[in-house]
């Protein structure tokens, strides 16, 4: 009974992508791992890991030390407002219930997250590990610079998964 218990639990600690062996995949630095879709925004964009100037430069970044969608913890994503195309520009506009999805490759799972916002804040930059911390649940949050034309602060928007 033990060693079922055991093995229930260890199941459920192992990410739900796979690559093709079966083992667990992990996203490269600098890989598209899927794409970003904020509807309200009229946004689809490609997803790539990292959040370094680079990746950055090309469209929102996923942090890498934070998990990926259907893991059960806090998924986060970096994005430009005013350069490099400005792909989060409009975030403030998101209001709560707004819908957010993120559908990764199929080498990372190929499954489709749908969020819904459930509120933003602002903070210093000093503040962003504290919104990536993981809270014992899942929930996505994408930042970018703030005020527009500034990076003095951070705009942070918090969602939750979605009931179907």
């Amino acid at each position: 009974m033990r060693l079922v218990v055991a093995l229930a639990v260890a199941a459920t600690l192992v990410p739900p992508a796979t690559a093709a062996g079966g083992t667990p995949a992990s996203p490269r630095a600098g890989e598209t791992i899927g794409t970003l879709v904020i509807p309200r925004l009229g946004l689809r964009l490609p997803l790539g890991e990292g959040v370094a100037r680079r990746q950055l430069d090309r469209g929102p970044g996923h942090y890498p030390w934070t998990w990926l969608p259907g893991q059960g913890e806090t998924v986060a994503i970096a994005g430009h407002r005013t350069t490099r195309g400005a792909p989060f520009r409009e975030l403030p506009s998101l209001a709560r219930g707004d819908a957010i999805y993120i559908v990764l490759r199929r080498r990372l799972g190929g499954r489709s997250f749908r969020y819904r916002v459930t509120g933003a804040e602002v903070l210093q930059p000093e503040e962003g590990l504290r919104l990536v911390r993981d809270r014992g649940y899942e929930r996505l949050v994408l930042t970018t610079c703030y005020p527009l034309g500034s990076s003095r602060q951070r705009y942070a928007v918090f969602a939750r998964p979605a009931r179907s």
